[in-house]
């Protein structure tokens, strides 16, 4: 364990191994290696490379140039954070949590959640198509109303959905097709839930994690028992952003 007060320049390459208390400002230049729990107060500047396993807690403007490292539960930060570099940060969901507001300059990838919103008319208890936010218009077949082009991979999370009628046990099936393809016919998943109150939402939740690949499309399917009548919708997609869009492409 190491304990350090007031300010602290350092160049060339470190390694640390253990509890490290720091209050003041921190200079360093070169390469930092940290296996334990640290906890700085105060300014810190570096530049060159940082790999920090373990626990980290910053309060302070934070200023770095390189790569930054980190493998750990928690990563505490209050105060400015200023990185040009790449940083890679491992750990137990949410990896990391921000308090306030957050601003990016380039383009965000990932796990990205994405919604399609609709509404129709059911007025009777057969199969039909919802319609892919064009229109107000359910379909007995799947056409071009009901189709959605998927930019990237991905996996539909849920549906919810809301009934002016209770439509009682309900089937809502997703279907795709790939190119070449006119109507989304490949089945995909089926879920079932009981629709037993009129004005009441009730999610569909899916459970697979790979439901489409980029450029496929996709359709669902609603079967109920009952009539449901006008009924309004949303679909929760996620997509899979850094595998399939560029970021050269915006």
């Amino acid at each position: 364990m190491s304990y350090r007060g007031g300010s602290s320049d350092q160049k060339g390459r470190r390694h640390h191994r253990g509890a490290s208390h720091h209050t003041g400002s921190h200079h360093r230049f070169g390469a930092y290696l940290h296996s334990g729990s640290s906890q700085h107060t105060g300014s810190h500047y570096h530049s060159g490379s940082h790999v920090h396993s373990g626990s980290y807690h910053h309060s302070g403007g934070y200023h770095h140039t390189g790569s930054h490292h980190h493998t750990g539960s928690t990563y505490h930060h209050s105060g400015n954070y200023h990185l040009s570099g790449t940083m890679h940060i491992s750990g137990t969901s949410p990896a990391m949590m921000a308090t306030g507001s957050v601003m990016v300059s380039g383009s965000i990838r990932g796990n990205e959640l994405y919604f399609i919103h609709g509404a129709c008319d059911l007025d009777q208890s057969a199969l039909r198509w919802l319609p892919m936010g064009y229109g107000l218009a359910e379909s007995a077949a799947a056409n071009y109303t009901t189709r959605f082009v998927c930019p990237a991979k991905g996996r539909i999370v849920r549906t919810i959905i809301r009934c002016k009628a209770a439509a009682g046990s309900t089937n809502l099936t997703l279907y795709k097709a790939s190119d070449g393809t006119s109507a989304a016919a490949t089945y995909v998943e089926r879920t079932n839930t009981n629709i037993a109150a009129t004005d009441t939402t009730y999610s569909f939740n899916m459970s697979g994690n790979h439901h489409f690949n980029a450029g496929e499309v996709i359709s669902f399917s609603l079967n109920p028992s009952s009539n449901p009548d006008e009924t309004n919708f949303t679909h929760v997609l996620e997509f899979y952003t850094y595998l399939n869009i560029p970021t050269s492409s915006f």
